[in-house]
């Protein structure tokens, strides 16, 4: 890691002013605004991607205040790793979250617990580790703990399902395998990912959305809520969304492997 970090760019880079994701459906997401808040206003990921992952990268390398940095550093790792203005990077990406949460000092719980989250369904004896960092009972420690270590503790159950019909997704296909991963949030709502090889589909930069009985259910897509619509059961799952978000428009049908 301390090579990849060293070769980020000491000089602001030049951005390009046009969007090169989505239209963003707040005026206020600016190229500005996302300098400013570095990368973190709403929806600046997903409309400035490209420049979102280089503007990340050069203030992680050159933020002169401790809180700054590490929280820049981490989201540095987030982009690699989701695949923010660039093909996802799982290795390097979970190398760059796993050295924001060890050398953190300010920022540890934040840092190691949004570790934790990300690295969950890839790798997730290094996130229980993580999370053990995060959710160290002190008063820093995220909100999210009381729900998110006893869960990755247990261990997240693993659904398989294959694609019955889908339109819109150039990058999945009828016939392909896909997995879902359904836990406990608060009283009576979970979390959700679902996934069909690297296409995150739903469940990307976290969600939370009412279940019951292992069937978990949100009509809202981007234009409504930020995320795709996504109902779950035991046994189908069924994801969709508007041209107004990160994916475009589409469509997937999916049915317990």
């Amino acid at each position: 890691m301390p090579g990849y970090l060293a070769s980020l760019p000491k000089s602001e880079p030049e951005l390009r002013p046009e969007r090169t994701g989505i239209s963003a459906s707040d005026p206020a997401t600016t190229i500005e605004r996302c300098k400013q808040t570095g990368w973190s206003y709403y929806q600046c990921d997903a409309v400035f991607p490209e420049q979102g992952r280089l503007w990340v990268g050069y203030e992680c390398a050159n933020a002169t205040e401790a809180l700054d940095r590490e929280l820049l550093c981490h989201r540095l790792g987030a982009f690699v790793h989701r695949g923010v203005g660039a093909a996802p990077n799982r290795e390097l990406g979970a190398g760059l979250l796993a050295h924001a949460c060890e050398t953190a000092t300010v920022a540890k719980n934040h840092n190691c617990y949004a570790a934790a989250e990300l690295l969950m369904f890839d790798e997730p004896e290094r996130a229980r580790s993580f999370v053990d960092i995060g959710c160290d009972g002190s008063d820093k420690a995220p909100m999210g703990c009381k729900t998110l270590k006893p869960a990755l503790v247990a261990g997240i159950e693993r659904t398989t399902f294959t694609v019955g019909s889908v339109t819109g997704l150039p990058d999945v296909a009828a016939g392909d395998t896909c997995h879902a991963w359904l836990w406990p949030a608060d009283e009576g709502t979970c979390n959700a990912r679902f996934a069909c090889g690297d296409v995150v589909l739903y469940g990307d930069d976290g969600s939370v959305l009412p279940c019951s009985g292992g069937t978990a259910e949100e009509r809202g897509v981007t234009r409504d809520d930020g995320d795709p619509a996504f109902a779950i059961t035991p046994t189908t799952v069924k994801v969709r969304d508007d041209a107004s978000g990160s994916m475009g428009a589409f469509e997937l049908v999916a049915t317990a492997a």
